[in-house]
């Protein structure tokens, strides 16, 4: 017969989905589970099925009686053990059942029991032979029979065995605990009948499918005596390095089989947060430093380059007040954390002229590991700056008329931008050059140069004028004047005499004399400057000088005429003289001739003109002339660069009597082999001797020989693929113009690929138009896929390397199917665990390798719309087989808060596999923490529970408590969220109150386990009746939080209560000391009061008492009050030990209650 299968996780079909906690449906859900149990009592009278302790049929179930249902027929036992049948009869026609007593015959396995005869009236009971067999079927030993029975055989059953349910943890079926910590669950058992008493002990058996998930203990045995006494277990999580993801387990609580009791086995859910963060970086964009001009803004878009394990919160800072943030943190989720989010980085304006700048610090806390961001901003200031226009010579000018000065003007400031600095006059025989200057922020001290000139006049006045420098534009500086005062200069007129008169003869190369005097007596110095064009002229003095006592002493020049060698012509110049300075005179010109000594000038001819062409491997000549008979012999060298072309002759003499009779020079051009292009060459000819000519050159073409090289050019490119039996076709050209026509040869090595064309023809003119050839795979009687090359080769007019194309014949004979006699290897276990609106993956092997490729499908049912997989098919060869593949299973959200069961189908072959998906539903509240021990009002010890929000947006709470005998459940929900950073204090009667007014006094103490969809924390705070404070604290170590340490301290009591508290914080660091030690304290209210404490030596203790704490933060508060977040650049502990009321017990309340949930 079948035993009833009761499952405590919802997958049986007489439960329901599991309701949110501490929600009325719970409450209806527990009486629903005694009702199945009571069902599960009846399994064994009508076989429904369950997982429970009695896994076999009972022993009467096993037997086959025989037709006439007497027993003097064989009974056989179609069971696996042996049964004993126990009973007593009585002979034919005795009314005494004593006459004939049958205690007992054992049918063995497959057995009949022995023929008994024709007997009267019988009473039979059927049981396994062994006693724990029996037990494991449901029911115990056979009772004493003392009755035959009348007419048929009468069978009686054994007594049932009593029914039973595990009960885990209060009916928590979610445990959530940090890597490396612990857990407590309570395993107790639920009767049926609670005065049901067991005759043996129940043994459960408590297994992980989380091998870093560790039970203790992992057996649990009742006895009849404490049967409905609940037993603790310590879940405990091994740290480990290798990932960053949470780890779920499923706890299972499994009856042995020979338990004194019919018990259904119950599973819990275990979620270990990992507690390792994942390195990463702040992304920032644009890179480098931000360039904002006063009043503007500029953007910053910023994500982070990897993905975290929970959010993170990237809070930015600045140091300059002229600098506004659009945002002060930006919020990242492991699913947006690649989408950059931009803040705007706005400059106010101020009454300055001065750039600025500042750095934006960007600093991640949370789900990643990220070193420290830094943005640099430089702020470009709009003012213009003050300044000057600095002026040197300062003070006035003064000038002769005619003449000329200089001034020197830069800026006294770096301005922000250009600088112009525009001049001004009024008189207009003064001229300014330039009448503006330009000044750069670079180059605003560099002094630039004004020629300031005053013109020449008819009369003799002295003048004056007035200099204005005004500037404009980067800078603020007041004008500046200069005055101008100018000295007339006019003197009298007079002439330059000079002697010889008459032109000046001079031979190349030599020289003669001028004496040069003044006509009348200046009014102040005279400077008389010698100048000519001709450069081959020169004078040994460049300038004379009269004053009013010698103005009529002659003075000498010496002329010379340098030799040169350009031509044979004789040559004349002009000698100019000018005066200035005391004296107005008219220039005076005296002509110059030379009598010039060098050879005549000619030409080289050469014939014929134009570029001589030549073969590669020929020859040609030229002729060479002179166009002008020479003054004595003539050689005329030649010369070329090409090292290809060589010449006859390298030097030609021509004479006075022969200099037109041309001369012949050949020119051969030699054969390379090195490329295919054409050569030139330039002949350079140079005369010297009895003429000057100017060089000649003759060009040289010599035309290349070898065919250019080019290529085979194949479209398409790369792998042709054809079917067997099929054809493709391709397309060739060449990629360079031959110099004659060109072959291109088709080959294969492979007898079953066949060309419509086996060569195909080029030329000069169609080498780029592309000519088409077929390629045909033949038929074969395999089944194998074919490959080979096809060999293209150029020869002709084009050098051109051999080109290859590989080929594919795909077979269209269809092999025979070999069927895959392996199964299916998934990495995860069974059935998946995915979060309503998460996802999960599923990866897979084959078990052994396949013959052939092997194709899987992946489906899930039509109606399952709320998963949705990333792949509907796999396919494994023989040589990816042992390779994991995997495809993602989304869950999206639904409308209800209940966990559903969905399948995925794998199927191959005619082969189907069915996976479970577990999802769980996210609608409901999560327990965050638990608040322990509490006793009821009345009980004279006054209890404090304080729940503190933990996050930066408020928490909403409710609460699930059980009493500690009898399990009653009181529920209820904070009146209002607690405040962002802020806590709640709670009494035993505010749990009472909220929970509807019902009291757990006499039923033990009051156990909670605290909702919310928030982070949350909670301590537990008992003063007794005899004035003692107590709270079960531990030592608290620092986490890392990016690239600091933090531990959080709850419940500080307050410097004026009676309770001294001293807090206590170790560097315990390998690495040196703990820098730059802060507090970071919160009210109840929310608000946040800081202490930056210093540094602490390494292996030393800080001990700071509340009252100090007080004073540092500014803030008193009262009662509990004060929760601290201490941070440190190195690792440290923590501990708050209170001296308490009542003679003075010293506690530790450094413990926290709370849990994360990521």
């Amino acid at each position: 017969m079948n035993t009833a299968m009761l499952d405590c996780t919802g997958s049986n079909p007489l439960s329901t989905p599991v309701p949110p906690e501490g929600s009325p449906a719970a409450r209806r859900r527990r009486l629903r589970l005694l009702l199945a149990l009571a069902l599960g009592s009846l399994s064994m009278l009508f076989g429904l099925p369950g997982p429970a302790s009695a896994q076999i049929a009972a022993a009467k179930d096993c037997i086959s009686r025989p037709a006439d249902r007497k027993l003097n027929g064989d009974w056989t036992n179609d069971c696996a053990h042996a049964i004993e049948i126990r009973g007593k009869i009585s002979s034919l026609g005795s009314p005494s059942c004593s006459e004939r007593y049958r205690p007992v015959f054992t049918t063995a396995p497959g057995g009949s029991a022995p023929v008994l005869g024709v007997l009267n009236p019988q009473t039979v009971c059927m049981e396994y032979a062994d006693a724990a067999t029996q037990y494991s079927s449901g029911y115990g030993p056979c009772p004493a029979i003392d009755s035959c029975g009348d007419g048929d055989v009468t069978i009686i059953d054994p007594p049932k065995l009593p029914v039973a349910a595990i009960d885990i943890d209060s009916d928590s079926d979610d445990i959530s605990l940090d890597e490396g910590g612990m857990a407590t669950l309570m395993v107790s058992l639920d009767f049926v009948d609670p005065r049901t008493s067991i005759s043996r002990n129940i043994v459960i058996d408590l297994t992980s499918d989380n091998r870093d998930l560790t039970l203790s203990p992992a057996t649990l045995t009742f006895t009849d005596a404490d049967k409905s006494t609940g037993q603790d277990v310590t879940i405990t999580a091994a740290i480990d390095d290798d990932d960053y993801i949470d780890d779920i387990a499923t706890i299972t609580a499994t009856p042995r089989h020979t338990s004194g009791a019919y018990v259904a086995a119950s599973t819990v859910t275990a979620t270990v947060d990992d507690d390792d963060i994942p390195p990463g970086t702040i992304e920032v964009s644009p890179a480098g430093t931000l360039a904002i001009t006063e009043g503007g803004s500029a953007s910053l878009d910023i994500s982070l380059g990897a993905t975290p394990n929970t959010n993170v919160t990237v809070s930015l800072a600045k140091t300059n007040a002229d600098v506004i943030l659009s945002l002060a943190s930006l919020t990242f989720t492991p699913s947006n954390h690649s989408i950059a989010q931009r803040v705007i980085v706005t400059t106010l304006h101020d009454n300055d002229n001065t750039d600025e700048s500042d750095t934006i610090t960007l600093v991640a806390s949370g789900g990643i590991d990220a070193p420290p961001k830094e943005v640099s901003v430089l702020i470009d200031d709009d003012e213009p700056p003050s300044g000057n226009i600095q002026v040197s010579p300062s003070g006035g000018l003064s000038i002769d008329e005619g003449d000329a000065t200089s001034i020197d003007v830069s800026l006294d400031t770096l301005p922000d931008s250009n600088v112009t600095v525009s001049l001004t006059k009024t008189n207009a025989d003064v001229t300014l050059s330039p009448d503006s200057l330009t000044f750069t922020p670079s180059n605003h001290s560099i002094a630039q140069r004004i020629i300031v000139g005053a013109g020449q006049d008819s009369d003799n006045t002295e003048d004056s004028d007035t200099i204005t420098l005004a500037a404009s534009g980067g800078i603020s500086a007041s004008r500046v004047t200069i005055s101008l005062a100018i000295t007339d200069d006019d003197p009298p007129s007079g002439t330059i005499e000079v002697s010889p008169a008459g032109a000046l003869a001079i031979t190349e190369g030599g020289s003669a004399s001028l004496d040069i005097s003044l006509g009348a007596a200046p009014n102040a110095e005279v400077t008389i400057a010698l100048s000519s064009t001709d450069p081959d002229i020169s004078f040994d003095k460049s300038a004379l000088t009269f004053i009013p006592s010698n103005y009529s002493s002659a003075q000498r020049v010496i002329v010379s005429a340098s030799e040169d060698d350009d031509n044979n012509d004789d040559e004349t110049d002009t000698i100019t003289l000018t005066a200035s300075g005391g004296i107005r005179a008219p220039q005076v010109m005296r002509s110059l001739s030379i009598d010039d000594n060098e050879p005549r000038s000619g030409t080289i001819d050469i014939s014929p003109a134009g570029i001589l062409m030549l073969e590669e491997g020929g020859s040609g000549s030229f002729e060479v002339s002179l166009g002008t008979a020479p003054e004595s012999d003539v050689t005329i060298a030649l010369s070329g660069a090409n090292s290809d072309i060589t010449l006859d002759k390298r030097s030609l003499t021509f004479t006075v009597s022969n200099y037109s009779t041309a001369q012949s020079v050949t020119v051969s051009a030699g054969e390379d082999d090195d490329d295919n292009n054409d050569d030139t060459d330039t002949i350079t000819l140079t005369a010297s001797g009895g003429i000057w000519a100017a060089q000649n050159r003759k060009a040289i073409a010599v035309d290349d020989n070898e065919p250019p090289s080019g290529t085979i050019r194949i479209s398409p490119a790369g792998k042709l693929a054809i079917a067997e039996g099929g054809s493709a076709s391709l397309d060739l050209r060449l990629g360079a113009a031959p110099i004659a026509n060109v072959t291109i040869a088709v080959s294969s090595a492979d007898s079953r690929i066949a060309f419509d064309k086996r060569s195909l023809t080029f030329t000069p003119s169609n080498y780029s138009s592309a000519q088409r050839i077929t390629v045909s795979a033949r038929e074969d009687d395999d089944a194998i896929d074919d490959s080979g090359k096809i060999v293209f080769t150029a020869s002709g007019g084009i050098w051109a390397p051999q080109a290859t194309i590989s080929l594919s014949v795909a077979d269209n004979d269809i092999p025979p199917k070999i069927p895959y006699d392996g199964s299916l290897v998934f990495l995860a276990s069974e059935p998946l665990v995915i979060d309503e609106e998460g996802s999960e993956t599923i990866s897979l092997r084959l078990s052994r390798q396949p013959a052939e490729k092997l194709f899987i499908s992946i489906a899930t049912p039509s109606e399952d719309r709320e998963l949705t997989i990333t792949a509907d098919s796999m396919s494994f060869t023989e040589e990816n087989w042992n390779r994991y593949q995997s495809f993602d299973v989304l869950a999206h959200k639904d409308i209800d808060s209940a966990d559903e069961t969905f399948s995925i189908v794998f199927s191959f072959d005619d082969t189907s596999i069915d996976r479970k998906v577990l999802v769980r539903d996210n609608d409901r509240e999560f327990s965050r923490t638990q608040a322990l021990a509490l006793p009821p009002p009345d009980s004279g010890d006054e209890t404090t529970i304080r729940i503190q929000c933990k996050q930066d947006t408020p928490c909403s709470v409710a609460f699930d408590c059980s009493a500690q005998t009898n399990g009653e459940v009181f529920s209820g929900r904070l009146a209002e969220p607690i405040p962002a950073r802020g806590a709640v204090s709670l009494s035993s009667t505010d749990i009472q109150s909220l929970s509807g007014g019902g009291s757990w006094s006499g039923k033990g103490r009051l156990g909670c386990a605290l909702l919310s969809r928030s982070k949350i924390g909670s301590q537990v705070w008992t003063r007794s009746g005899a004035g003692v404070l107590v709270n079960n604290s531990a030592l608290i170590r620092s986490v890392v939080e990016g690239k600091l340490y933090r531990a959080d301290i709850e419940s500080i009591p307050s410097p004026d209560s009676p309770d001294e508290s001293n807090i206590r914080i170790r560097c315990n660091s390998q690495l040196g000391d703990c820098l730059y030690t802060s507090f970071a304290c919160y009210s109840d209210e929310g608000d946040r009061y800081d202490w930056r404490t210093g540094d602490i030596a390494q292996g030393t203790t800080l001990h700071i008492q509340s009252e100090t704490l007080a004073t540092q933060i500014g803030y008193r508060w009262e009662g509990l009050g004060l929760g601290c977040e201490i941070r440190s650049r190195e690792r440290f502990t923590v501990q708050v030990l209170t001296r308490t009321g009542g003679g003075g017990a010293l506690v530790n309340n450094s413990a926290t209650g709370e849990t994360q949930r990521r």
